[in-house]
This record gives structure tokens, C-alpha cells and sequence, in this order.
């Protein structure tokens, strides 16, 4: 990605699986890592780009910070975890078995989670060998608690690049579709047929922040 940008990638996935750099969870190390961001500079950004639960993290920075004008989601959502207002997302029992999964055994927690995330092509990770369950249930934690709801009156002056599939069994179609029924206004969307909620950050043909070199440090608050 441009040197501009900063990319937040989705919960559980190593930040090496990407075509580009981004922002690392540390969910495959023990270094500490703070999900409300308090520690990263807007210094120089200009772009925001974000997949699944890190759409989240792109939206909140987006709104904390004025200069950054272009935001770039791949598979958006509102709330991750359904409720009266966004009955199209996830029942809360899902996430509470995925975090229960990950406390028992986090391999075979992440590897049923990689599966349904390749879907319907085969499972491209494999495990690391370190996993930090820790900083696993974190994201989980704030995936359950987070809503972008509140952040739209920051987040309307943006120009947005939304990228999802119909194939999507994580982020449903039908969740970024909510987002951008919510959002409510002009948005750049690609939309794919069969991609995968993993292969949906390879399609770089759909993005011009993926063509450019990799940014590299960005995981480093300064």
C-alpha cells in the first residue's frame, strides 16, 4: 500500500497472509498490543483501509482523525454481534462459542474459523506456532462489545472504497450491504460473485492502495 495508508487486517489472520503491510495484532506473538488505539499518530495518513473486524479499527481512526480523507474496507459491517437495530449480523451465542473454542484449544479454534473464512476454496494458513490466546480473546472481546454505529456523523465527509463478496460467509453480504444502507452515502463498491472473505483482499485489481509497495513499520505506535 501507499506510504499514506495504514491497513488494519481481520481478527485472527497473520498479518503475513496479506499482498500488503498493515497494523499487527501481535495475535501470534507476546508483544502488547492496545485495541483502542490510543498509541498510533495520524501523522501523515491519508488513507485508512481495514478487512472484517479491522473495518472497525479503520472506521474508528477515520473519524478520530480529519486528515484522513479516503477510507477502504474490505467486508464492512455495522455490529458484528446481531441486535434489534442490525438483526442481519451474527446471534451472540456464535462469538461467546468461538471465544469458549479459543480458550480450549485456539488451533482448532482458528482452524475452523479458517475454513469457513476460505470458503469455498481450502484453507491456505497454517497455525503458527505460538498463539496468544490473550490477545486472541481481545479481538473477539471487542469485536463483541464494538459498534461503528455511533461514528457515521464523523465518517459521512469521507470518500469510501467498500470491497465485498456474495460468497462471504463471515461478513455476510448481507451485513455489508446493512453498512452501506446505514451509511447512506456515495461510496466507490466492487462487488465479487465468488471470493472468499480470506481471497477478498488478494483482488487487487479492485484496489489501487493494494498495487503500490507495501508500507512497511506500520504496526509500530509512534
Amino acid at each position: 500500500m501507499k506510504d499514506s495508508t495504514l491497513f488494519f487486517p481481520g481478527w485472527g489472520i497473520p498479518l503475513d497472509f496479506y499482498p500488503f503491510d498493515g497494523v499487527d495484532y501481535h495475535y501470534f506473538d507476546d508483544t502488547h498490543f492496545d485495541f483502542r488505539l490510543s498509541n498510533f499518530s495520524a501523522e501523515g495518513v491519508s488513507t485508512v483501509a481495514g478487512h472484517s473486524m479491522g473495518t472497525l479499527h479503520a472506521l474508528a481512526f477515520a473519524a478520530m482523525h480529519p486528515n484522513v480523507s479516503h477510507v477502504v474496507l474490505y467486508a464492512p459491517f455495522v455490529r458484528f454481534i446481531a441486535d434489534e437495530k442490525f438483526p442481519q449480523s451474527w446471534p451472540e451465542s456464535d462469538i461467546v462459542q468461538l471465544a469458549q473454542m479459543v480458550e480450549k484449544n485456539p488451533k482448532a479454534a482458528l482452524r475452523h474459523f479458517w475454513r469457513n473464512a476460505a470458503h469455498p476454496g481450502a484453507n491456505p494458513i497454517v497455525p503458527p506456532e505460538f498463539l496468544n490466546v490473550a490477545r486472541l480473546r481481545g479481538g473477539l472481546d471487542f469485536l463483541h462489545a464494538f459498534s461503528m454505529a455511533d461514528l457515521r456523523p464523523d465518517l459521512v465527509s469521507k470518500n469510501f472504497t467498500v470491497i465485498y463478496s456474495e460468497a462471504d460467509r463471515v461478513v455476510t453480504p448481507e451485513m455489508t450491504r446493512t453498512f452501506l444502507d446505514f451509511m447512506g452515502i456515495p461510496m466507490t463498491v466492487h462487488v465479487s460473485d465468488s471470493a472468499s472473505h480470506l481471497s477478498l483482499c488478494e483482488l487487487n485489481e479492485f484496489c489501487e492502495y493494494n498495487e503500490a509497495s507495501p508500507k512497511k513499520g506500520s504496526d509500530t505506535p509512534r
